[in-house]
């Protein structure tokens, strides 16, 4: 194919824009050729994409609106694939290994960015490309570590978007970073993500979800007041879903942790519910 002609530069600019996607925006792109300017000879990325462009494989747009993400080094063009097709196979170029690397990569360099710009679209973008990237990519358990509280931050403000579902989705990621030590050596990046999951799933509707992740800070948590709030969500998902019978017992089981006698036998309590 006349992808497997181009230089050097050409192909790597190819496998940059496969992994961010169907589009490349001024802002991506002035970030990424900071991050990428040793892997050029003597060229910007911008530059690449622009000859990339002219070959066919990808379309020039000039930015309509006045936005930040326009008002960047590299110009106000945007970049996009002429086809999916083509950003397939650009990426198929690359092993899974390649993939992973070039997406934390990315997301890393864009993170900080995302955060001194207060963009959340190149936030998304960013912890996007590290959650493509995967725990797997990662040896390190500190750096893990790390990944998971940007997960986190990230779950968070999608909350106060009102992004639910996101947010859900972020803090599941950011769990999958934590290791199996995370109880003892990150306690309180493990608890606030198992109870950010929880009050997110709440939200989404996914009472499995908030059971499970209730249930593991009941376990894991070093003192009540860390319980407390997946226990309130955990009774306001059962009585959310009518499970008014499982609500009850639930109240009645944390009672008894703090010794303290029911009102009626639990028997007679289970009759009339």
């Amino acid at each position: 194919t006349e992808m497997k002609k181009l230089s050097a530069d050409l192909l790597f600019g190819m496998k940059v824009a496969a992994c961010i996607g169907s589009r490349m925006t001024p802002d991506v792109i002035d970030i990424l050729s900071t991050e990428l300017t040793a892997a050029f000879t003597g060229t910007t990325l911008a530059d690449i994409l622009h000859k990339l462009a002219q070959k066919g494989f990808l379309t020039e747009h000039v930015c309509s609106r006045k936005a930040e993400c326009c008002a960047t080094s590299s110009g106000s063009l945007r970049f996009e694939f002429v086809h999916d097709k083509i950003q397939e196979a650009a990426y198929q170029f690359m092993s899974r290994q390649e993939q992973r690397l070039n997406h934390m990569r990315f997301g890393l360099a864009l993170y900080p960015q995302a955060i001194n710009k207060s963009n959340d679209e190149l936030l998304f973008m960013a912890i996007n490309q590290i959650n493509v990237a995967g725990p797997e990519s990662i040896v390190d358990g500190d750096q893990k570590h790390i990944i998971a509280g940007l997960n986190l931050n990230a779950g968070k403000r999608a909350g106060e978007r009102s992004d639910y579902q996101t947010a859900f989705a972020l803090f599941q990621h950011g769990m999958s970073y934590l290791e199996a030590d995370c109880w003892t050596n990150h306690y309180g990046t493990s608890i606030e993500l198992f109870d950010s999951a929880a009050q997110a799933a709440v939200v989404v509707n996914d009472l499995e979800a908030v059971t499970l992740y209730s249930n593991t800070v009941n376990s894991q948590a070093k003192c009540f007041d860390d319980k407390l709030n997946c226990i309130r969500v955990k009774l306001k998902a059962l009585i959310h879903g009518e499970r008014y019978g499982e609500a009850m017992g639930y109240f009645l089981e944390i009672v008894k942790d703090f010794g303290e006698p029911a009102l009626l036998p639990m028997h007679e309590i289970q009759e009339d519910l």
